[in-house]
């Protein structure tokens, strides 16, 4: 007595005879098989998770990878926040890897998407790129402040670009310098003052910016992770990368600077999107609750980072 196929059978077996369907299964067999050739091997519990905020940069995309190939980091996640050039088949064409991710939508900016993101990384330690930061060629980036995060254990952050000293904040537009009001201006030299005993040109200071920024995963999260009320909704979240140093400090975990030569470029976001004004109003309500949060705690905070800091070697 012959069996009745069940329904999906019989779609699989009506697929597989029309030509297109047919094609189709033969992509797929051949894509697996050079998979499979490859022997990728999926991680479940990875070191670190690298994270690319992506908005309309496409033409950086292949530089970006390959600068992140080159380093050990098992796992890439891209944060694809809704562009219209093309950057999210790009990426797609690129990232074939088991623990290659990318996460989809639509102009939320950077804190949410980051924040989308953190929940989806596997990493120990997660580090935050931007798609307008080329990587370099030497991978020391990456390979020291990975050793950074296991010599010191309070070690919750590394920032890679500027280090903050404070909080003074510029109140007014001169010929002296390129800051608007609002900007932080309290910045430490191209190069930090100490290093560790081997070398490394590294310091303890108060406040980063992004990017790049590696995260001590866990301990984030626990004092909080992300401070929403920096950004509303697909607009510029200017000072978090401060708001989460000095709050880091304020909890007990330590912030570090460690300079990293990524290579700048592309437009500059929102400035180029027809949005200055709203640029400049969000960069002054965010120092004001910047100081409104953090004036009183900065002395003590300040006093953390010395204390840190006569544990390295001075360079100057």
């Amino acid at each position: 007595m012959l069996r009745r196929l069940p329904e999906p059978a019989k779609d699989l077996l009506r697929s597989l005879a029309n030509p297109r369907g047919a094609m189709l299964a033969r992509k797929i067999r051949k894509r697996k098989a050079d998979r499979l050739a490859r022997n990728d091997v999926y991680q479940p519990e990875p070191r670190v998770s690298l994270m690319i905020q992506s908005f309309n940069h496409r033409d950086h995309v292949p530089d970006i990878v390959a600068g992140l190939r080159r380093t050990a980091a098992e796992e890439i996640i891209v944060c694809e926040d809704g562009s219209i050039d093309g950057s999210l088949q790009a990426w797609t064409d690129l990232l074939d890897r088991p623990n290659d991710f990318v996460v989809r939508s639509n102009d939320l900016h950077e804190l949410r998407a980051y924040d989308r993101a953190m929940t989806l990384a596997r990493g120990e330690i997660v580090c935050l790129l931007q798609d307008d930061d080329i990587p370099p060629e030497d991978t020391s980036w990456y390979d020291h402040s990975v050793a950074l995060f296991e010599r010191y254990p309070k070690l919750v952050m590394i920032g890679g670009c500027i280090g903050f000293s404070g909080l003074e904040t510029c109140t007014a537009i001169s010929d002296e310098h390129p800051y608007a009001p609002g900007d932080i201006t309290s910045v430490y030299g191209e190069t930090p003052d100490y290093a560790t005993e081997d070398g490394i040109p590294f310091m303890f200071v108060e406040g980063i910016n992004v990017g790049p920024v590696f995260i001590r995963k866990k301990p984030f999260l626990e004092i909080g992770g992300f401070d929403m009320s920096y950004s509303p909704v697909g607009w510029p979240a200017i000072h978090f990368d401060i708001e989460m140093s000095l709050r880091v400090w304020r909890e007990g975990g330590q912030v570090g600077w460690f300079p990293m030569p990524f290579a700048q470029r592309g437009m500059p976001g929102t400035k180029s999107f027809g949005h200055l004004q709203k640029r400049l109003d969000q960069l002054q309500r965010n120092a004001a609750k910047l100081h409104e949060s953090f004036d009183d705690l900065l002395p003590t905070i300040s006093e953390q980072v010395a204390r840190a800091n006569a544990t390295l070697v001075q360079r100057k």
